[in-house]
């Protein structure tokens, strides 16, 4: 059917509206109230006090975030989720532009007329849906409703694809590609991801355009908009000159601003696994990659694959290379949280996945063909229970746990980024609890933060001088990969964490959240001394003997907000349930510390508040049946471990209280 382009234009306007618009609007529906686990709580500080983040730095999120935390209402963490629905919506609404163009090269059969105007209906709404398919794709979603840098790079590698399409339709002009370039250099100044999109779309357009361009002027002009993108890169040497509250990696010398910026601190987990892990790292992929979109619209992605080469191979080539690079920097990436780095490859699926689309819109009848308009609806309705984050408080309110469990004035050691990244922003956004010093472990082996934790707590680093001035001899060996001994830098490491602990524990409560194995440092921290469990810490007592140790309150969990913990409405991902089993675990502690020194009543209630979290946890049914006996409460133990023997009928433990049980039973 043929439409006029007057027309077309204006459903074009219309339908691009209305992808933002919808994809805004279910974002802001779903989006977390506060911070989230891994890196929220640490960005969420730095744009709200102009810090400087993590390597790369980010200083474009962190720039664009400040700017919505001088929004006029909700939470500081609530203003910086809202940057990221806002960024995910761009992301769809230059998805649906960029499906548009590529779509007009198919109608064109390949070539670059941007007037094509046949079966535009198709063009249009095919364009439509394939954004709102990206929109609500469990990855993009998980990411546009918390604050995190990874919708902000969706939204620039989009940006930066739909430049390069348009720049080859309209081959005289050479507005798009100085675009390209320049919002290539600042994509990096977001995530490097972006290279594994901008360098294949660079070849294509030299390429593409070297019939046109003047490829010295091309070289030249590429060179001065990538640095001009790149020079926001500027924020972090003058921000950190300024000790901001979060300054990491002190990037104010050229080495240092190199570090940070190429991720030196990182390297160490890219191109170093071995094949059997990538093969792991493949299987976690495909099972994302089926995940995306539901596996009922993946044949759609097959076949619009083998659709876009049969139309223009050298687009299907490029959009092939974007999603095998990308893939093979995720695959050697090897971190827990990989799953945003393979975004580009999620984009390139949709854009597969249109095209299919595309064509049956070409093939079956225009009545049939509205249907496919209710595609969006399946990863919709498949995926808005696991994406809504609107009565999600785990984190902040695991974090803010933390400190409860902390008296006034106490030092804590971590080496649990979940707490001390929600702990940044309660203390230094909202203001709360910052009497209590918490200290992450693993940062201490960057001299900025040692740095930092004399600027923010002077005394404690005053106290510890001798044994900070001996670690920092080597840290700077470390640092700049001339060290000689990593044995004695661990000694000495381990001397300085020692020294904050042993010289304020006599003015101050000292705490660490880890004494288990799983840390390779935890046997040789505090090692004379009594480590007792309350709440989700430790608090380190160097008494003399068992009778002089102090216990406090005997229930410290009652204090815990938990809310959403055991409300099966609020999605819980595997990184939430490992946290939230830290409660049972702790509170199972607890209730054996108190059972081994014959406070039985005290250790029953712990245990009763361990069963909230795993009614069937036989562990904690069977010192449930121990402490009953101690309190000659025999029906109560023989309850308990008879649940224990239904489960597991030769558990000899649970058959040895049963005799004790009878036998107290016949007394």
């Amino acid at each position: 059917m043929e439409i006029k382009p007057t027309r077309v234009r204006k459903n074009s306007y219309i339908l691009g509206g209305l992808v933002f618009f919808i994809s805004f609007v279910v974002y802001l529906k779903t989006l977390s109230p506060t911070v989230g686990f891994v890196d929220s709580g640490e960005l969420t500080t730095v744009a709200y006090t102009l810090g400087i983040a993590h390597p790369t730095g980010y200083p474009l999120y962190t720039l664009l975030g400040r700017l919505f935390t001088l929004l006029p209402f909700g939470s500081i963490a609530w203003r910086v989720n809202i940057a990221s629905a806002f960024f995910a919506s761009l992301s769809a609404l230059f998805l649906y532009l960029l499906s548009k163009n590529l779509f007009t090269r198919m109608l064109s059969g390949g070539e670059a007329t941007a007037t094509a105007t046949a079966t535009a209906t198709a063009t249009v709404l095919s364009s439509f849906i394939t954004a709102l398919l990206f929109a609500f794709s469990t990855t993009l979603w998980s990411h546009a409703v918390m604050a995190e840098v990874y919708s902000l790079t969706t939204f620039l590698i989009t940006l930066v694809l739909y430049l390069v399409l348009r720049s080859t339709i309209h081959e005289s002009r050479i507005t798009e590609v100085h675009l390209f370039f320049f919002f290539f250099g600042l994509a990096l100044g977001n995530h490097m991801t972006i290279l594994t999109v901008a360098l294949p779309s660079a070849v294509y357009l030299f390429f593409k355009r070297r019939s046109t361009i003047n490829s010295t002027l091309f070289i030249l002009y590429s060179i001065f908009f990538i640095l001009l993108g790149l020079s926001l890169y500027f924020y972090l040497p003058i921000r950190s000159a300024q000790d901001p509250v979060m300054n990491w990696g002190e990037p104010t010398t050229w080495t240092r601003i190199f570090w940070h910026i190429s991720g030196k601190q990182y390297s160490v987990w890219f191109l170093k696994s071995p094949f059997s892990l990538l093969l792991v790292h493949f299987q976690r992929f495909l099972q994302l990659w089926i995940d995306q979109f539901t596996p009922y619209l993946l044949p759609l992605g097959i076949l619009g694959f083998f659709y876009i080469f049969k139309k223009s191979k050298r687009v299907g080539f490029l959009l092939l290379s974007i999603f095998l690079l990308n893939l093979f920097y995720g695959l050697n990436y090897d971190i827990p949280d990989i799953d945003a780095f393979f975004l580009p490859s999620f984009l390139i699926t949709a854009l597969w996945v249109g095209s299919g689309i595309f064509l049956l819109m070409e093939i079956v009848p225009k009545g049939i063909s509205i249907l496919f308009l209710f595609l969006p609806l399946i990863p919709l309705i498949s995926y808005y229970g696991k994406s809504d984050k609107s009565r999600n408080w785990i984190a902040y309110d695991y974090g803010m746990n933390a400190l409860r469990s902390i008296e006034e004035n106490g030092i804590c050691l971590t080496n649990n980024w979940d707490i001390y990244s929600p702990v940044l922003y309660i203390q230094n956004v909202e203001g709360r609890r910052k009497d209590v010093v918490m200290i992450d472990k693993e940062l201490l082996r960057r001299s900025w933060y040692l740095n930092t934790l004399k600027r923010e707590y002077p005394w404690l680093m005053r106290r510890s001088r001798e044994e900070v001035l001996d670690y920092e001899e080597y840290l700077d060996q470390f640092e700049r990969g001339t060290l000689k001994s990593p044995a004695e830098i661990q000694r000495r490491f381990i001397r300085m964490i020692n020294s904050f602990i042993e010289k304020n524990l006599e003015e101050r409560p000292v705490y660490t959240t880890f004494i288990n194995g799983l840390d390779q440092d935890a046997p040789f921290i505090g090692l004379e001394m009594f480590k007792v469990p309350r709440g989700l810490a430790y608090q380190f007592q160097s008494a003399s003997g068992e009778d002089s140790l102090r216990i406090w309150d005997d229930l410290p969990q009652a204090d815990f907000s938990l809310r959403g913990a055991f409300d099966d409405k609020v999605y819980k991902d595997e990184r939430t349930r490992i946290r939230l089993r830290d409660y049972s675990r702790m509170g199972f502690e607890r209730g054996a510390f108190l059972f081994q020194r014959g406070r039985f009543n005290e250790a029953l209630r712990n245990f009763q508040w361990t069963l909230r979290w795993d009614q069937e946890n036989l562990l904690t049914r069977l010192q449930l049946g121990h402490t009953y006996l101690q309190l000659e409460e025999v029906e109560k133990a023989r309850e308990e471990f008879q649940r224990v023997l239904a489960v597991d009928p030769g558990n000899a433990e649970a058959r040895r209280g049963m005799e004790r049980v009878d036998r107290k039973a016949g007394e």
